[in-house]
């Protein structure tokens, strides 16, 4: 008797197992891995997940359009900021993710304007929306309402050549008032600024590796 009923428990349990197995996987909306690349050859290995999705919304959800959303950040207040690319909208949730307002076009000296395939934004201690303009060679800071307050573009440096091309793709700020930009096809490192639009320099940039080797045949070989 006593058998029967271990091996009956043991049964539940494997049962019970199995159903919990199958329902993570069915709530899993994705497979997780390791990836490791070496002597020139990459591999994934089956990895536990670290992470799960808590909220899944689109626009029907949230009453307001996502068309290419390419950043998201959050404010010192818990309010959500989602800027679109495409459409070069920003919208802005609150903590429980309902609309607060859409920010499609600002004012500026009397004439409406619009941001131009943006890519990244900040939200500053101050409620200041610093936004990445990307196809406008620019960065625009606006009010936490949507009101323009002021922009800067391409700096003025020596550091800088003359054909360097100014695209902002995403930005932060720290809390001395820097700001830390990553431009399109910038390979020196994060450029780093202030909101005057005053160039500091680059920082982090990737260490150049000289292969002696290479740069001997790169010194006989024609450019064929």
């Amino acid at each position: 008797m006593l058998n029967r009923k271990r091996v009956l428990t043991a049964i539940l349990c494997l049962v019970f197992v199995m159903i919990n197995t199958v329902m993570a996987q069915a709530i899993t909306p994705y497979q997780s891995y390791n990836y490791s690349y070496s002597n020139g050859a990459g591999s994934d290995t089956p990895a536990p997940i670290a992470y799960l999705p808590y909220k899944q919304l689109d626009s029907e959800d949230i009453g307001a359009e996502l068309s290419t959303p390419s950043d998201i950040v959050k404010d010192k207040d818990g309010n959500i900021y989602i800027i679109n690319k495409d459409n070069g909208s920003i919208v802005i949730l609150n903590s429980e993710w309902k609309l607060i307002r859409v920010i499609k076009n600002f004012i500026k000296d009397g004439k409406e304007d619009k941001f131009k395939r943006p890519e990244g934004l900040f939200v500053d201690e101050k409620g200041r929306i610093f936004v990445a303009d990307t196809d406008n060679s620019r960065v625009v800071i606006l009010d936490n309402e949507g009101n323009y307050i002021s922009e800067f573009g391409k700096p003025e440096s020596d550091v800088l050549k003359e054909d360097f091309k100014f695209n902002p793709r995403k930005l932060g700020m720290d809390k001395s008032g820097r700001i830390f930009i990553v431009s399109r096809g910038t390979y020196e490192g994060l450029m780093e600024m202030y909101e005057d639009g005053e160039f500091s320099g680059f920082i982090g940039s990737n260490p150049v590796k000289v292969d002696p080797v290479l740069l001997f045949w790169k010194s006989i070989l024609s450019k064929e």
